[in-house]
């Protein structure tokens, strides 16, 4: 019996399911890492370990089979020398019985080599479903407290958009009124695209009107007097403050509006003349009315 024959090939079959374990834990180191999962030394010990029982298993094996041939070796050849053939006999194992280590030995391999590569894919699915499995503990939200000192940051905040509003009164809407009735007459072109708000303002009497972009207003029976003209110019009107919210800007003529009322007697009888006037908000060719800006508590005042 060819003793060297038997233990390379038991050492090559050891060899090879070293050479498949590393390989399938290379493989599924692989795996771990292309689904973004961390393959640390824990992981790679907890897959090693079954091999390396396996491996230590096996490997005490074929040293206690080497060990045991080598002393039937040693004595099968001393039994020669001494010219004893029955110690050889006796010693050596037959055809029959080495045939049936053989496969003994074949189908062990085999069987080892399955039971490595099954117990390797039981540990994978272990590993990927602790990765995948949801966490049980919900982690309360932490959140940073302010000092009192400091105002919040809301700068990161995203701004959200608002529609613009653009609000408006009828046109020629009597805000004030006047408290007496007079004669005269005045016009009034507004020819921006901006709403206004028209004040006469005398040291008895305060009338106030809306005009519409682009519109006219006549204003009738104006009581006698000396009126200052100051206007408001902006958009989206609102009526709770009473006010323009967006681009307002505010304005006064230059020379104020003396209404008076005169009676004459003429033959046929007393006629009465009024004053009439004619503004506009707009600069137009010729004209002698004259204006410049004020502030908003000039406006109010």
């Amino acid at each position: 019996m060819n003793w060297k024959k038997i233990l390379a090939r038991e050492w090559l079959i050891f060899l090879g399911c070293i050479c498949a374990g590393l390989i399938l834990i290379l493989i599924v180191s692989i795996i771990l890492v292309a689904n973004n999962k961390n393959v640390d030394g824990a992981i790679i010990a907890l897959m090693a370990v079954p091999f390396c029982v396996v491996y230590l298993s096996r490997l005490v094996f074929l040293f206690r089979n080497s060990i045991t041939w080598a002393i039937k070796t040693v004595k099968g050849d001393k039994s020669k020398t001494s010219g004893v053939a029955d110690a050889v006999i006796i010693d050596a194992p037959s055809l029959i019985e080495a045939k049936t280590q053989k496969e003994k030995h074949f189908k062990i391999s085999v069987a080892v080599i399955l039971w490595l590569i099954l117990l390797g894919f039981i540990v994978t699915a272990l590993i990927f479903s602790y990765q995948n499995r949801p966490s049980d503990i919900v982690q309360p939200a932490q959140s940073t407290p302010q000092p009192e000192s400091q105002s919040p940051d809301f700068t990161t905040l995203a701004p959200v958009a608002t529609p613009l509003l653009n609000r408006s009164l009828p046109n020629g809407t009597l805000i004030q009124n006047f408290i007496e009735s007079g004669s005269g007459k005045l016009t009034v072109e507004n020819g921006t695209s901006s709403d206004a708000e028209i004040r006469l303002k005398s040291i008895d009497e305060s009338y106030i009107f809306y005009i519409q972009g682009n519109h006219d207003v006549v204003v009738e029976n104006v009581p006698d007097g000396n009126y200052q003209v100051l206007y408001e110019s902006g958009e989206d009107w609102d009526d709770l403050s009473k006010d323009f919210t967006r681009n307002q800007s505010f304005f006064e003529f230059n020379d104020s509006l003396n209404f008076q009322t005169t009676q004459t007697e003429e033959s046929d009888g007393t006629h009465e003349e009024t004053t009439i006037y004619t503004l506009t908000l707009h600069p137009v060719l010729n004209g002698n009315a004259e204006k410049h800006s004020i502030s908003k508590a000039e406006f109010g005042r």
